[in-house]
């Protein structure tokens, strides 16, 4: 008996196999496909961020709230002035402590001297792959928790790691312009 697993989304013609589905759309829907993916992967990053955006604002009440409990004889920790807070994950998970610990001036970020610095170079030339590492150190430059210029140090790693994992391909040069753009 012929049983059919798999049909083209295009022109609904049906297939037994996966590689025979693949073949067909390889030679005639190749387009149709690209655009259903892009607009897939939109979709999830949009979804993504706000899920991170509602879990940081989530961990800010809690932290109110404890702040609140804490007035009245709770201890609480303060980061002295130089050093540099590498508790959260993104930094440990990826090894990246020596890269922020490599910064000259060693110093918490400030709204004045991240105004001060060089911007960084756009992120869409990462998003299509290692979305959550890249959206994670995006929001915590966006809450100022690392300055730009260790942000810069760590694209700078990213980069390297991205090209290991691609067999040393170059990146496109279409972000270059970018730095020297500032983010508003």
């Amino acid at each position: 008996m012929f049983h059919i697993h798999y049909n083209c989304l295009q022109c609904g013609k049906l297939f037994r196999t996966k590689n025979s589905l693949d073949k067909h759309i390889s030679c005639y829907h190749v387009n149709f496909y690209k655009t259903i993916r892009k607009e897939k992967r939109k979709r999830n990053r949009v979804e993504y961020i706000q899920e991170q955006i509602d879990k940081k604002e989530k961990e800010k009440e809690k932290e109110k709230e404890k702040e609140k409990e804490n007035e009245d004889g709770g201890e609480t920790e303060f980061i002295e002035e130089g050093e540099i807070n590498t508790s959260n994950n993104f930094i440990n998970s990826y090894g990246l402590e020596d890269i922020i610990h490599h910064n000259k001036d060693n110093q918490l970020p400030t709204q004045n001297n991240i105004k001060n610095e060089q911007p960084l170079p756009n992120f869409d030339r990462f998003i299509n792959e290692f979305d959550e590492m890249w959206i994670e150190f995006y929001i915590l430059y966006l809450e100022s928790k690392i300055s730009s210029a260790q942000a810069e140090k760590i694209l700078h790693f990213i980069e390297k790691f991205f090209l290991s994992k691609r067999g040393g391909k170059d990146f496109p040069k279409q972000c270059e312009h970018s730095r020297k753009r500032s983010i508003n």
